[in-house]
């Protein structure tokens, strides 16, 4: 009985479809692997506010609403790099 056990609770772990799996699934995208929940129709480069080092931002849009952002890889001030704060910087619009 534990073997069998063992044997379901392997087949569990490992798992390659499920809801989660599916909604976790990189897809190409011309913006790079992302979910498909995550897939922008349009990207807009833009300057992060938070500090005044001004990092170059791409936010990526679907249904005109920021979905996600990614550091903008050949802007000559982060070269594809964000700190915490950047990373966060969408939180502010979710805010009643």
């Amino acid at each position: 009985m534990i073997t069998r056990m063992r044997g379901a609770m392997a087949r569990l772990l490992k798992a390659d479809q499920g809801p989660f799996t599916d909604e976790l699934m990189l897809a190409p995208t011309p913006h790079g692997a992302l979910p498909s929940r995550l897939a922008p129709e349009s990207v807009v480069t833009t300057v992060c506010g938070f500090c005044s080092t001004g990092c170059g931002l791409n936010v990526h849009l679907k249904n005109g609403r920021a979905i996600n952002l990614t550091p903008t890889a050949d802007y000559p001030v982060n070269l594809g790099m964000a700190c915490p704060k950047g990373w966060e910087s969408l939180t502010p619009l979710a805010s009643p």
